[in-house]
């Protein structure tokens, strides 16, 4: 039972990326580190460590070499009679398997296979191992200061800086390569005193290091820029007013004009620039009476972009989103607010504007899913007078009901509006487990697992059969207990007839 659902839910759930890099992209000079950040109450569950029977982790075979990123990492072994390994800060790791949630792997250390959490490992070559050696030693001359690193990335909570190189500073390059979306140099560090060689890291960007002690700073920002085949359009996040700029550079003197909420620019290419991402732009300037239109390029952090301008046609037609109209409630207190609907893995934090109180009402115009989350899309009036306009926002569908007391969803028609791709029977029927399965209360989040189902359904049990539709591409039924209670469960594992089990 248990590996026929493992085998639909495979086909629901997209491809899980590698995991994601432990550098931080900061600017090579910058010492800060990142805070933590909240989000919606019970929004994304942490696994647990264990891993019996019972265990519905879906793995997927991988290959390659993990460094720890953390000190005093202790490792849970797959088979139960094997002990604990403890490893520290750059142990290397072969890694056998990642999970389909791209949360865990499965590693090998000596012959025996352990697992471990993805955020305290790497796959980047933070050691340089594979950098490819130059010719001839080199010698680089700083040009801007600079951070030497301990290892190739910025992210300082491991990557310790060594010391800030500053201009008129030498460093001997020995080898190049790419590690956390940046180019490198490895470099040779000679004790004066012991003559003993250590290797270190420091950022290959033109912008810091050159082979001319004179260098100028100026770059030549099109070797750092990519053209996109096709420019297309985006737009100037509302409420921001977001500067042009004559170089990918926020901390010079270069600004060419600015540009206001919701103004519309075409993107001609993408880059990154102090280890962040920048746009190349197309747009036009202020129209001036009996003049022909004139348009200015210059670069643009794409951080203050959004895909639409925020009119209700575009969200929707965007997100693939359906629209509808219902007055809904908060669950919860803390319900984040937000501009767009947040993907699992991005900051949790740079898209909410407010946060609800249970019980506070929202107009829901329009409900969908992203990355298999379900979102509301909701409408609110902003300003006064000749100000006042209609902003969209969206809010998660797990933390709405029709309820005013803010309760739960609890009735078909509540379900039925959280999920319009289901639809109710005209003639309620009997229907008959033909295994043993299981039913879920909500469908939150990811598609239903065993370890989030709400009641364990017998063989030959009899269910009402309220509501039929497809969700991540599966059949499901919405079926009643004999208590009243409605569930989610899969239509594979069920029968019109009595005869079963």
């Amino acid at each position: 039972m248990k590996k026929r659902i493992l085998a639909l839910l495979l086909a629901g759930l997209l491809t899980a990326s590698l995991a994601a890099c432990v550098s931080s992209n900061k600017r090579p000079d910058d010492d800060t580190t990142d805070s933590g950040t909240g989000t919606e109450p019970d929004q994304t569950r942490e696994e647990g460590t264990t891993t019996g029977e019972d265990s519905v982790i879906l793995w997927e075979d991988a290959e390659g070499t993990l460094y720890v990123t953390v000190n005093n990492l202790t490792l849970t072994p797959v088979d139960s009679e094997n002990s604990s390994l403890k490893v520290s800060m750059m142990d290397e790791l072969t890694r056998v398997k990642i999970s389909a949630d791209d949360k865990r792997s499965i590693v090998e250390k000596d012959g025996v296979q352990y697992y471990v959490s993805n955020a305290s490992v790497s796959d980047q070559d933070l050691l340089g191992k594979n950098f490819t050696a130059l010719e001839a030693e080199k010698t680089m001359h700083v040009i801007s200061p600079v951070q030497i690193r301990t290892y190739a990335s910025t992210d300082n909570s491991f990557s310790t800086p060594i010391r800030l190189l500053a201009v008129g500073d030498t460093v001997q390059a020995v080898a190049t390569g790419e590690a956390c979306d940046m180019t490198w140099y490895k470099i040779k560090v000679v004790d004066p005193e012991t003559e003993a060689i250590s290797y270190y890291f420091v950022s290959a960007n033109t912008k810091y290091l050159s082979e001319d002690p004179n260098g100028s700073t100026e770059v030549d920002y099109s070797e750092h820029f990519t053209a996109c085949e096709t420019p297309f359009v985006m737009y100037v996040r509302d409420k921001m007013n977001l500067n042009l700029r004559s170089t990918p550079d926020a901390d010079a003197d270069n600004i060419i004009r600015s540009l206001t909420a919701t103004t519309e620019v075409k993107i001609l290419a993408m880059g990154k620039e102090s280890y962040e991402n920048w746009y190349q732009v197309k747009v036009a300037d202020p129209k001036v009476a009996g003049m022909p239109q004139t348009y200015s390029i210059g670069y643009v952090n794409a951080s203050y972009l959004d895909p639409t301008n925020g009119s209700f046609e575009q969200l929707v037609a965007h997100y693939g989103f359906t629209a509808f109209n219902a007055t809904m409630y908060a669950t919860t207190d803390g319900l984040g607010v937000r501009t767009t609907p947040h993907i699992p893995g991005e900051n949790a934090t740079t898209n909410r504007i407010d946060d609800l109180m249970k019980k506070e009402q929202v107009q829901v115009v329009a409900i969908g899913d992203v990355e298999n989350i379900p979102w509301c899309m909701i409408e609110r009036e902003e300003g006064t007078g000749d100000n006042k306009k209609t902003v969209y926002l969206f809010v998660s569908a797990n933390y709405l009901t029709t309820d005013p007391n803010g309760e739960p969803m609890v009735s078909l028609e509540e379900l039925l509006t959280r999920y319009p791709e289901f639809a109710k029977e005209e003639t309620e029927s009997k229907v008959y487990a033909t295994e043993k399965t299981y039913g879920f209360s909500s469908l939150t989040n990811t598609p239903p697992t065993v370890d989030n189902a709400k009641l364990t359904i017998e063989s030959a049990t009899e269910l009402t059969l309220v509501a039929k539709g497809t969700k991540y591409d599966l059949s499901m039924y919405i079926v009643q207990d004999s208590k009243g209670a409605y569930y989610f469960v899969f239509a594979e594992f069920f029968s019109n007839s009595a005869a079963v089990g």
